[in-house]
């Protein structure tokens, strides 16, 4: 139960920094057309936001905009938006989740439409919410509003599976008659294009004559994943899962010994970098050894269990920085250790020592090599200094480990410290 409560006060840390505030240089165009420069709570925004906090100076008091009170707003060199009353698609795109018909159902609502790309001729957008992504685009040299490029999977029961109507090839083919009539590349371009960001940024990109290997988003982005290579020590205790009977001790012996890891970081959002997913593969190695004494009146017996523990680990883990400056961070964080161990020696000794001396003996036995699965839940902190090295300590809830032979079920319980070296941005 204790346990329990753990993760459950993780999950209050993790909701509570949820709510703190990241504000960032940037700008607000009002619905009145009147720009003001401030400062923007820049979030991790898995979704399109439905409205922003803002302030003028730091010192001020924030102001929440919806789209109806804003034109756009802009996280200097990093996120623009731009308010919108379009029409939106609901058709899911998942196959798990897809009809065997086109589901045509649209709502209107008022979004922030987040930009893609800007040009002289044609503005590439995007939504995204807890249906799917859709992607959008403004005609600059017209009066339309922004139309939802249009794409349509469904489910065919007859072959099983997915086809689409892809709307938006007709879409952008207008446009490129209308832009690039006398380059024939780009109509065959269309229509191979996928409904992809990158597919539909180099079309858009073609549309304005412009470089698609260049941005034109404005803003600056940090890396997608950040991989990183690390060692530490292992710290690990095991015991019988058992309690020892009356009048019986027990004793075990900690282990200390190295291990080496290799990762990545993935934030969510790689701008702001507060939630991130951090898979970690790592080795390490532990020494066990359990003493058990069994006095009796006329004899005192001594069991010593002695194990090599080699184990690969794969550590899917879940970070949030509640101290994130560009150059410190401080995080907490929960994972799930997945590991495989191999124990090439084991051995049981027992030792006999009797008032009789001729009934004193001691007996070794010892067992063949063994593998098992078994996993761990692993609360972490660390800290992230200069975006080069973590420091951190992840401590491993106590966790049995089957299938050893023939010795009695074990648990075992530690922690390790890690020092991590980050290479690239």
């Amino acid at each position: 139960m204790k346990y329990f409560y753990l993760f459950l006060s993780f999950f209050f840390f993790y909701t509570a920094a949820i709510a703190q505030t990241n504000y960032k240089a940037g700008f607000i165009i009002t619905a009145k057309g009147e720009t003001i420069n401030g400062y923007i709570n820049y979030k991790d925004w898995i979704y399109n936001p439905s409205s922003v906090g803002f302030k003028p100076t730091l010192n001020d008091k924030v102001q929440n905009f919806k789209p109806t009170n804003l034109r756009f707003f802009e996280v200097s060199g990093f996120e623009a938006y731009q308010s919108a009353h379009v029409s939106v698609s609901m058709g899911r795109t998942e196959l798990q989740t897809m009809k065997s018909e086109i589901d045509s159902t649209t709502v209107i609502e008022d979004v922030f439409l987040k930009q893609l790309r800007k040009g002289d001729n044609v503005s590439l957008f995007s939504l995204a919410d807890e249906v799917k992504t859709r992607y959008y685009i403004i005609d600059n040299k017209s009066t339309e509003p922004a139309q939802e490029l249009s794409y349509q999977p469904y489910y065919d029961p007859k072959t099983a599976t997915m086809k689409s109507k892809n709307g938006y090839s007709m879409q952008l083919i207008e446009l490129a008659k209308k832009y690039r009539p006398e380059n024939f590349d780009v109509t065959d371009n269309i229509v191979h294009a996928k409904y992809t960001q990158k597919a539909l940024d180099k079309i858009i990109a073609e549309l304005n004559n412009q470089d698609p290997a260049k941005s034109t988003a404005a803003l600056s982005t940090q890396p997608a994943v950040r991989p990183f290579a690390g060692v530490g020590i292992n710290i690990s205790n095991f015991n019988y899962v058992t309690t020892p009977g009356i009048g019986t001790t027990r004793s075990t012996k900690t282990s200390y010994l190295p291990k080496i890891s290799i990762g990545i970081d993935a934030p969510f959002n790689p701008n702001v970098g507060s939630l991130l997913f951090r898979t970690e593969l790592s080795f390490t190695a532990a020494k066990g050894e359990i003493t058990v004494v069994d006095p009796s009146p006329t004899a005192v017996s001594t069991k010593v269990l002695k194990l090599d523990q080699q184990t690969v680990s794969l550590r899917p883990q879940l970070i949030y920085n509640f101290y994130n400056a560009d150059n410190f961070k401080f995080y907490l964080g929960a994972g799930i250790n997945i590991n495989y161990s191999h124990y090439p020696e084991t051995s049981n000794k027992t030792t006999v020592k009797n008032d009789v001396p001729t009934l004193s003996y001691t007996a070794e036995d010892k067992y063949q090599s063994a593998t098992n699965l078994w996993f761990q839940l692993a609360p972490k902190a660390g800290i992230n200094i200069g975006r080069k090295w973590d420091i951190n300590i992840n401590y491993f809830l106590p966790a049995n480990l089957p299938n050893i032979s023939q010795v009695p079920e074990i648990r075992i319980k530690g922690f390790d410290f890690g020092i991590n070296y980050y290479w690239g941005k």
